[in-house]
């Protein structure tokens, strides 16, 4: 009788399964919680571990994302007067060998406040 072991191989791409479309209020907290990004991958033990980061979108560094939680939090405050919408291309790597990855385009809308006197 021979015993047969099969072993996964990095066959899959990273899948993000969260929306594309995130809202916050200008007013938010600083550290308040934009959106949870989350994205699959069907392969076994590393070769399925996804990790995230934002690939462009950020230059003045008003959000931060969480590289194993996916959690995409805000670092400063949002001027909805200022930048009403924010793009950001993130990407769900695998940790496979060779690595494979995915990637999103995240459109953040800031929500006006009524914050300006007239």
């Amino acid at each position: 009788m021979a015993k047969v072991m099969i072993l996964d191989v990095n066959d899959h791409s990273p899948t993000f399964m969260s929306f594309p479309i995130a809202h916050i209020k200008e007013d938010a907290a600083v550290g308040s919680l934009v959106h949870h990004i989350s994205a699959q991958d069907p392969d076994e033990g590393r070769n399925g571990r996804v990790t995230y980061s934002i690939l462009s979108g950020n230059e003045n560094m008003a959000f931060t994302l969480d590289e194993s939680s996916g959690l995409l939090t805000t670092t400063c405050p949002l001027d909805y007067e200022i930048k009403s919408q924010h793009i950001l291309t993130l990407l769900a790597l695998d940790d496979g060998t060779p690595a494979l990855s995915s990637s999103q385009t995240l459109t953040i809308t800031v929500l006006d406040v009524n914050d300006e006197a007239p």
